[in-house]
């Protein structure tokens, strides 16, 4: 059969069609083919790097957080005891001053003036209270010799007021002998 003028263009049209869709056809399942699945390989190997580096960073980040949690505690323990034992020794420095205090003060009150005051010398309230107690041992040490004194005054006031009774007796009695 004959063909015309748009026929055989027609033809050669569809013809080269064919053959565009045939080299096509065998690109998508060949070349392309490959390398989709070359891409997916590849996609599938950077998925499972991928999950296997967040794996690794997230064993890392819960020991990086189990050991700053172990130091944090280990710390806030070590702090507690430090700050229990200073305490314990600031109190027992400050009680043992207060009842070495108390101790020189009932002392003092039942008389005995010869007792050490503890604790003199220190630039704190304690070394204050101690301070003033030396201040009241001064004073009552002072008292006694004072009281001491006018007992010896006392005395030989009226030793001196018995020996002029006496010469005033013995005056008396001459002037009445005499008389």
């Amino acid at each position: 059969e004959s063909l015309n003028g748009d026929e055989h263009v027609y033809l050669a049209t569809f013809e080269k069609l064919v053959e565009i869709d045939r080299e096509l056809t065998g690109l998508i399942d060949g070349v392309m083919k490959e390398s989709g699945d070359t891409i997916a390989a590849n996609a599938d190997f950077l998925m499972a790097s991928a999950n296997e580096e967040q794996e690794k960073t997230a064993a890392e980040m819960n020991d990086n957080i189990a050991g700053t949690t172990t130091l944090t505690l280990s710390l806030a323990v070590g702090g507690l005891a430090l700050g229990v034992i200073l305490a314990w020794l600031i109190g027992r420095g400050v009680a043992s001053s207060i009842i070495g205090m108390t101790g020189a003060m009932n002392e003092l009150a039942a008389g005995n003036k010869a007792i050490e005051v503890p604790s003199r010398g220190r630039k704190d309230e304690i070394g204050s209270m101690a301070e003033a107690l030396q201040v009241f041992k001064d004073t009552a040490i002072e008292a006694e010799r004072m009281a001491g004194k006018q007992a010896e005054e006392q005395k030989a006031n009226e030793k001196r007021q018995q020996i002029v009774d006496g010469l005033i007796g013995e005056f008396d009695k001459s002037a009445t002998e005499a008389l």
